[in-house]
């Protein structure tokens, strides 16, 4: 006879996982930090991250999924049939940014209280927030990126090229810089306010019906001067077009590309469409020009110059209100020359490709973190998850790579900091303009790839929604997307060697420099009679016989040039071997300033992947990584430490 349904449900109730701080629980976050920060930074960065790494494990990961369960709303019209297209969004959402403001996310990259560490502190506490933001952490990226942007502008103290346009006046060419600065100071000082009432977020406009890449040819939008002749830098505009994709529709700022008309054709964008034909299928940069964009709305709530036209409805980000804009007359600030839009824009989606890559590791991290805890709770086959050898592999696996993915993170921020505070050398210049692209194209397909693996270990709770597991997948797609595709990022990564081919010596010294050292280390752990050491050698054995088939590469991508169909068609090769060897000397490097087994393990790990995965590897390298395949018990250890299943987790714990 068989059992009651209510006895049978109650047998395979599940304890579902939960989450501890998010900071405590990080211990390889904790341990590069303690390597990059200065010793007089490091207490308080910790300070405040072990207070906020509870608060995204609580209140602020319930934010999220209010945000995640109440989506943004377009209400186009009033009761009176008046057109207001006012985009409706949750208090949870409102409370995010509240969150945001208060906690210095965009503004402690510019407070600079680390000086030229500042950006780590600030990834890392993005890091924390990230998976738990509601997608949140996508407009401070835009407005990180529009803030940066001002700060440039105002450091050159832009304005000057507007004496310049129109053979106007000097009086006229300073009064119209004055306005410029006295436009983008204001706006910096609310995109990087911490007053939750002061705090403004900035949108980022390029994307059009042709395609988002290419905006070179693909942007459509036109300008035209408010008044005659004035059409230098900090003149003011009028932009009719149509954005295709404008994500965070809710900010109170863009910064927008468009095309100035030539001479004779203003008024072809009254119309409102998509601009003038003759000079936007031109496939030329001529004339593109990026525009600071006041988003600006009547006592009543009306738009002023702009239509929103529909949300997106899309496979995961449901949080953010993303939209169709028909810009009919917005009023514009020109802030670079025309045919320069796309470099002037270029320091925003840099710092965007950031956080791309700083939302991947949070991902990853977010994920890697329930399974840890849900391996746990969960029994099956008659022990727990935590102490059967194939979990283990399988949590170390997810471990390595999110460990890889954070290291790659930090180190760009690292890079970009020195850049922003003029200390960075040649070398590290180059070595930022190669990584930034490729940090953002590695981290977000590993960000997906761990994340599916994560849900799956799971099982057939992580494809239930009402877990608020499968949203972790859905938002993690849109990564590989967003700021480029992957081929576009190496696309990017072909032009840098193009333009720079210092860039490619960079990355090949820093390799060679870094395993160089990372083997002297390895050495003085003891070698052979310590399993550090042991480990740690491994990895530079491996990792340096990985370097010269990648430094080849290199070379003949950079004899060849970025139009060569033999680079294109290899380039994506090239470019994931470039940012698995990155990683893996990355790892080795933090494991030799920190001689823990763990750290040398990660290392050795992926250096074995490395090889595997380049299927270029050396017979040396083979030796290496299948040495310790010959020892099972090495084995076990090695998923046994990785794993953490012998580390006890933070108290208290929330449930996810």
């Amino acid at each position: 006879m068989s059992a009651p349904c209510s006895q049978v449900g109650t047998s395979f109730t599940q304890d579902p996982p939960h989450l501890g701080n998010q900071f405590s629980d990080d211990g390889f976050l904790q341990s590069l930090l303690g390597r990059l920060l200065p010793p007089e930074a490091l207490p308080e960065v910790q300070q405040d991250l072990e207070r906020f790494g509870w608060e995204a494990a609580t209140s602020i990961k319930q934010l999220g999924q209010q945000a995640e369960a109440q989506p943004p709303r377009l209400v186009q019209h009033d009761a009176w049939g008046g057109r207001i297209d006012a985009v409706v969004t949750s208090p949870a959402w409102q409370a995010l940014k509240a969150v945001s403001a208060r906690e210095g996310l965009v503004a402690a990259a510019y407070e600079r209280r680390q000086g030229q560490h500042s950006r780590i502190a600030q990834m890392a506490k993005l890091y924390l927030f990230g998976a738990s933001s509601g997608l949140y952490n996508c407009p401070l990226a835009m407005t990180d990126g529009a803030a940066r942007l001002c700060e440039m502008l105002l450091a050159a103290g832009q304005g000057a090229p507007a004496s310049r346009g129109g053979g106007r006046p000097a009086s006229e060419g300073q009064q119209a810089g004055g306005e410029l600065q006295a436009a983008l100071a204001e706006a910096f000082c609310h995109l990087t306010s911490r007053n939750p009432a002061e705090f403004r977020t900035s949108g980022q406009w390029m994307t059009e019906k042709r395609g988002g890449s290419d905006v070179s040819y693909a942007t459509e939008t036109v300008a035209e001067p408010e008044q005659a002749g004035q059409t230098g830098v900090g003149s003011w505009y009028r932009l009719y077009g149509y954005k295709w994709f404008t994500s965070a529709a809710d900010g109170e700022a863009a910064m927008a590309l468009a095309r100035e008309l030539p001479a004779g054709q203003a008024g072809a964008g009254h119309s409102g469409g998509s601009g003038s034909s003759s000079t936007a299928g031109s496939g030329a940069a001529s004339g593109l020009a990026l525009f600071y964009v006041p988003v600006r709305r009547d006592a009543a709530g009306r738009p002023q110059g702009f239509e929103v036209v529909r949300l997106k409805d899309k496979l995961g980000t449901r949080q953010l209100p993303t939209a169709e804009l028909l810009l009919t007359g917005i009023r514009a600030l020109k802030i670079s020359e025309a045919g320069r839009g796309v470099p002037a824009i270029a320091p925003m989606v840099n710092i965007t490709r950031l956080h791309n890559a700083a939302a991947a590791a949070s991902y990853m991290r977010r994920i890697t973190a329930l399974a840890q805890d849900y391996a746990r709770r969960r029994s099956a086959f008659g022990a727990p998850l935590i102490n059967q050898p194939l979990a283990q592999r399988a949590l170390a696996w997810l471990h390595l790579h999110t460990a890889g993915s954070l290291a790659l993170t930090l180190e760009v921020a690292r890079l970009l900091v020195l850049q922003e505070c003029g200390c960075a050398a040649p070398e590290e210049a180059h070595l930022l303009r190669l990584l930034t692209p490729l940090a953002k194209l590695y981290t977000a397909k590993e960000s997906v790839a761990v994340v599916s693996e994560g849900i799956e270990f799971s099982g057939g709770q992580g494809y239930i929604e009402g877990t608020h597991l499968p949203v972790i997948l859905r938002d993690a797609q849109v990564l590989p997307i967003w700021e480029g595709s992957t081929s576009v990022l190496v696309l990017d990564v072909l032009r840098v060697l193009s333009s720079a081919p210092q860039a490619a010596a960079a990355f090949t010294h820093c390799c060679s420099a870094e395993l160089n050292a990372a083997a002297a280390a390895a050495a003085a752990l003891g070698g052979d009679s310590s399993s550090a050491g042991q480990a740690l050698g491994r990895a530079c054995t491996a990792l340096r016989s990985a370097l010269p088939g990648v430094e080849a590469s290199l070379r003949a991508a950079v004899a060849a040039g970025p139009g060569s169909a033999m680079v294109q068609v290899g380039s994506r090769d090239l470019a994931f071997a470039m940012a698995r060897l990155f990683v893996g000397v990355l790892l080795a490097a933090h494991a030799a300033w920190s001689g823990e087994e763990e750290h040398a393990l990660l290392a050795a790990e992926w250096a074995c992947e490395c090889g595997a995965s380049s299927g270029s590897a050396s017979s040396t390298a083979e030796a290496v990584a299948s040495s310790a395949a010959e020892r099972p018990e090495a084995q076990l250890h090695i998923a046994a430490v990785l794993s953490g299943a012998d580390r006890q987790l933070s108290e208290p714990r929330a449930r996810y």
